[in-house]
């Protein structure tokens, strides 16, 4: 109710100063009576935008870093709002930069424990990445099926002894005196 009274005050005084104008006789009468409204309506946005400016500051100075501090207390108010809203306006974390958030804490706080947040943060990263999650899928039970290397198969036997030698197929590979043979040949 009160800013409807304050256009209303605002608007008789521009209709006031055209009415003066028009009996004075000026021909831009119209003109002038609206440039000086305009110029009224810009005086009470800058005031405005000065009154935001200064409450963002004094809410926010604190959280920007000291370096800028000072850059900060000469912007004036546009472009002071200019900045803040660019503050505003991020992007979303990628998946790297979780990670690297995480490995940051790790590296430089001493005895770091990971929270439960940074767990499932890095659970969910794990089971994003594609070769992670071909792996898995995999299963235990498919890994146990896969024939384990037996130790020695497929090494070249040293023989030391007839009965060794006459032990070995036609064809296979034997070590004597630290050279390599093929039996039979």
């Amino acid at each position: 109710m009160a800013m409807t009274q304050q256009k209303d005050k605002s608007g008789l005084g521009t209709m006031l100063f055209a009415l003066g104008g028009a009996l004075r006789g000026d021909k831009d009468f119209v003109a002038k009576a609206i440039q000086l409204k305009e110029m009224k309506e810009s005086k009470e946005k800058k005031n405005q935008q000065e009154e935001a400016w200064k409450t963002w500051k004094e809410n926010n100075l604190d959280l920007i870093p000291d370096t800028f501090k000072s850059l900060v207390n000469i912007m004036d108010s546009e472009q002071g709002i200019n900045l803040a809203v660019k503050t505003l306006d991020t992007k979303p974390k990628t998946q790297s930069e979780y990670a690297a958030e995480i490995l940051n804490k790790i590296r430089t706080i001493p005895g770091y424990q990971l929270t439960k947040e940074d767990e499932l943060v890095l659970q969910v990263l794990r089971k994003a990445d594609p070769l992670t999650r071909g792996i898995e899928s995999i299963g235990a039970e498919s890994i146990s099926q896969i024939p384990q290397p037996q130790p020695d198969a497929g090494a070249i036997k040293t023989i030391t002894t007839q009965a060794e030698y006459d032990a070995l197929a036609d064809g296979e590979e034997y070590i004597t005196n630290g050279i390599r043979y093929k039996k039979g040949e």
